[in-house]
Parts: structure tokens; sequence; C-alpha cells
């Protein structure tokens, strides 16, 4: 009597490598671009918190921010124009941060990702 036979191939394990090494390639893709946002979202939360922004206009404030993002070498997300925008609120300002990060994956698939993330500095 035959014994029937169980298990994987060569070839579906071959698939299955090919499959977690795209996945792997992928993650290790995208992930900077979030941990980047974590960081810029971690100045801004902090920004909100600082006593130097008391009584200061939105220059003084971008100034400030730009520099911290320049410690933590995100200043291209500052050079995307129209990445930060100030808006007036009741006791200062509301600051707004929307950018897209774009990058090559493979070949010629790209990916992109959008953040977005406000907090509202009082300034008085």
């Amino acid at each position: 009597m035959l014994k029937k036979q169980n298990g994987m191939t060569l070839i579906s394990m071959a698939l299955i490598g090919v499959f977690m090494a795209a996945l792997g390639l992928g993650v290790l893709k995208i992930l900077p671009a979030y941990i980047n946002y974590a960081s810029v979202t971690s100045i801004m939360d902090d920004m909100s918190r600082e006593e130097k922004i008391k009584n200061k206009n939105p220059k003084y404030i971008r100034g400030i921010l730009y520099k911290k993002l320049d410690v933590n070498n995100l200043s291209m997300i500052y050079r995307n124009k129209g990445a930060f925008k100030f808006s007036k609120i009741d006791g200062g300002y509301k600051l707004s941060l929307k950018y897209e990060h774009r990058e090559n994956l493979v070949g010629n698939l790209d990916y992109a990702v959008v953040f977005d993330h406000e907090v509202d500095l009082m300034v008085k």
C-alpha cells in the first residue's frame, strides 16, 4: 500500500521565500518614512508645551521648529514648500503639517505615503 506524502514541495518553499523577501524589502523601504513622521510629530507636540514660544510670532516659532528639525536631520520635510502652515486661533496659532513622502520601491514601482498632523500653540 502506498503512503500519501505530506509537506511542501521545493517550489512552494521557494515561492514563500520570494514572497517573504518582497514583504521584507517593502517594510525596510517604507519604515524610515514612518520613523521620520514620528520624530516630526514628537517635535511638534513638544513645541506646544514649550515656554520659549510665549508671546512670539509665527516667523520666530517657525525658526525654532526648523532648528529642531535640522538637529534631527529632518530638513527635507521643511524644504517641501507648504508642509508647515500656521493659522490663527484664540490665544495662539494652529501649526499644521501635511506632506507626502514618495520614493522608489523597486524598478518602476513607487510608493507614496501622506502624513498629516496638527498642534495648537498657545502663545498668550
